[in-house]
């Protein structure tokens, strides 16, 4: 069978065992902060139907919830936006 790659032509990059920790650990990290992104996202989905089956029942308490639920979300959005401003400081350590 004949290769269709030269792999004699190139050399692959130098890396060292410290470049390829520094590599899992980044990814690790990536992966960690889109996990708490998703569980943020399900967490406000999950007030905003607490909000919609409660409201019919006990409109006050609704009312709380929601307020509760505006105030998490605005965190979350201040949270992000910061996140955004000094994100490659935190992912490219």
């Amino acid at each position: 069978m004949k290769q269709i790659y030269s792999f004699e032509q190139f050399s692959p990059p130098p890396l060292s065992e410290a470049e390829l920790v520094l590599m899992a650990a980044r990814r690790r990290r990536q992966r960690e902060l889109l996990a708490a992104a998703v569980a943020a996202a399900l967490w406000q989905i999950c007030l905003m139907l607490s909000f919609w089956l409660l409201f019919p029942f006990a409109p006050q308490l609704a009312l709380y919830l929601l307020a509760a639920d505006l105030l998490s979300l605005a965190a979350a959005a201040t949270a992000g936006i910061i996140f955004l401003q000094k994100r490659r400081r935190l992912l490219w350590q």
